[in-house]
């Protein structure tokens, strides 16, 4: 998928001042710090990501539905709309799953919302 071009492989490195910043203010930490522990390391990544992406102008989807994940996300989104010309909207399993044109709160096709989120978790 990369060779067609449909996935870009984001570098994680901390060179970038725009994305060091990012991982900081995300994390509540030094990102040179930050990046040593292993714990929710994976969203705080994606997260910063996003934020550089949006503070550049382009308007960023997330799918999360980790509740730290989801928190830290919230956050960012109140920082960013202060300051940045694009958007991050963050969307939930059970928002990706939902059948077309069916209201916000209708129930998923053929299974519920628990069970949808524990898939995941039972993968591991």
């Amino acid at each position: 998928m990369t060779a067609a071009g449909r996935i870009e492989i984001l570098d994680d490195t901390l060179t970038v001042q725009a994305f060091s910043e990012a991982v900081s203010r995300v994390s509540g930490m030094p990102a040179v710090e930050r990046v040593r522990s292993g714990a929710s390391l994976g969203v705080i990544m994606v997260l910063a990501h996003a934020s550089v992406l949006a503070a550049a102008g382009e308007d960023v989807f997330v799918l999360m539905d980790d509740g730290d994940g989801r928190r830290r996300a919230k956050a960012e989104q109140n920082w960013l709309a202060e300051r940045a010309a694009g958007r991050l909207t963050l969307w939930s399993t059970p928002q990706v799953l939902r059948p077309p044109n069916s209201p916000a709160g209708s129930p998923l096709t053929g299974s519920s919302t628990p069970a949808v989120g524990d898939r995941p978790r039972r993968c591991r």
